[in-house]
């Protein structure tokens, strides 16, 4: 980052490629129809949504019991 970054508008500050592809991910399941722009903000919005989900998703196969056919000791 520059040392001038805080003086660019958020809209215009770069977004990592991953983000915008989880994005559009997000967004292609959508059921609406045309032609839309997405601006940064909204963009994040979108791949927070997704982080959340995973979070959520890796929380609960985390606190998954896994059963064992062997006796305990």
């Amino acid at each position: 980052m520059s040392a001038f970054s805080f003086l660019t508008p958020s809209k215009y500050k770069p977004i990592q490629g991953k983000d915008v592809a989880k994005a559009m991910l997000s967004v292609s399941k959508k059921s609406e129809e045309g032609y839309f722009v997405h601006e940064n903000a909204e963009i994040k919005k979108y791949h927070q949504e997704i982080r959340n989900e995973e979070g959520k998703r890796r929380n609960k196969s985390a606190n998954t019991k896994v059963s064992s056919s062997f006796p305990s000791l």
